[in-house]
């Protein structure tokens, strides 16, 4: 069990969080421990799909780092 305030006051920014794998992991157990949690991903619908609370998440829209 997490303890809630283990982040508390913080701030994480987790990246490929839109699949049911570690990103979203990491980002759900960033939360349970009270940071305020930032996720993004290339495809970001999914991602809207499962963030919970907007008082502790902030969804980032999609983003690439190809050249176009």
């Amino acid at each position: 069990m997490a303890d809630p305030a283990e982040f508390a006051g913080r701030v994480a920014l987790v990246t490929g969080a839109a699949g049911q794998g570690i990103g979203q992991a990491v980002a759900r157990r960033l939360a349970a421990g009270g940071a305020r949690v930032v996720v993004t991903d290339i495809h970001p619908g999914p991602t809207r799909s499962w963030t919970p609370s907007p008082r502790r998440w902030v969804l980032c829209g999609s983003w690439s780092t190809t050249r176009r």
